[in-house]
């Protein structure tokens, strides 16, 4: 079940990255569903890589949404 999630948060990652800029809020928040699905999973490494990519881009967002 959670590399299911995973994947389709990858494909929406990219999907993301394409079509809004790479500083978008919902980029971030796919990063934290990763971090997330990495948590659950134990895989601590990947979940904080993923929790600081979230965190380090909703730091630079000037919009809310």
């Amino acid at each position: 079940m959670f590399d299911k999630a995973f994947q389709f948060c990858e494909k929406k990652l990219a999907q993301y990255r394409q079509y809004l800029s790479q500083g978008h809020p919902s980029v971030a928040g796919i990063q934290l569903l990763m971090g997330d699905i990495a948590f659950a999973c134990n895989d601590d490494e990947d979940a904080l890589l993923y929790f600081k990519q979230s965190l380090e881009l909703l730091e630079k967002c000037d919009s809310v949404e």
